[in-house]
């Protein structure tokens, strides 16, 4: 009998290094696609965030506006980085909807646009109250429609002169710094109950 001895070969064959090595490619692309696709989804959706609370800012200053009328006690104050006027706010300590002030103003040093709400009783009683700000906010400006009955004409003025009325409309102007650029926003809102 004759024994023949076979080698033990302990390794791996160029054809199988080559197939593993193709795989861990293919595994690393699909693995780096699905990150960068991930990535640039997160930076859409937060994107879009910020643009977004610009829109909801505006749809609050208009159902303010909107909402806005002539009150005893809540006099119409109007300069061109300060807004206030008597509005219907919710009231959450009473439950309901209520007559109340709003205030809108531009903190140059924080660069935000901040909304402030009182309810009528928080007026009197100092009493904490509900703010929210848009932040980012460049080169603010508001601006007050108004009819000179003397001269029969319309004006856009920069400082509401009459406490007792209301401009037939408000302007507001600003830039929005979203990380990337500068957008610019103007908005013009009606009052209907002016005059």
């Amino acid at each position: 009998m004759c024994f023949i001895k076979k080698k033990n070969k302990k390794g791996f064959t160029l054809i199988e290094i080559l197939i593993v090595s193709g795989l861990v490619v293919v595994i690393s692309l699909a693995i780096y696609a699905t990150l960068s696709n991930g990535l640039r989804l997160w930076q859409r959706l937060n994107q879009a965030k910020e643009e977004e609370e610009v829109l909801i800012f505006f749809e609050k200053f208009l159902l303010d506006l909107r909402n806005a009328f002539k009150f005893k006690g809540i006099d119409f104050v109007g300069k061109n980085d300060l807004l206030e006027f008597a509005t219907l706010v919710k009231s959450p300590s009473l439950k309901k909807t209520t007559v109340g002030k709003v205030i809108y103003y531009y903190d140059k040093d924080e660069e935000r646009l901040v909304r402030k709400r009182l309810n009528f009783s928080q007026l009197y009683y100092e009493e904490d109250l509900w703010q929210e700000s848009l932040n980012y906010v460049k080169k603010f400006k508001l601006q007050y429609y108004f009819y000179d009955k003397d001269k029969k004409e319309y004006f856009w003025l920069e400082d509401w002169p009459i406490k007792e009325n209301l401009p037939l409309a408000i302007r507001i102007a600003f830039d929005f710094d979203n990380g990337k650029q500068i957008l610019r926003f103007i908005r013009t809102v009606n009052v209907p109950v002016s005059g």
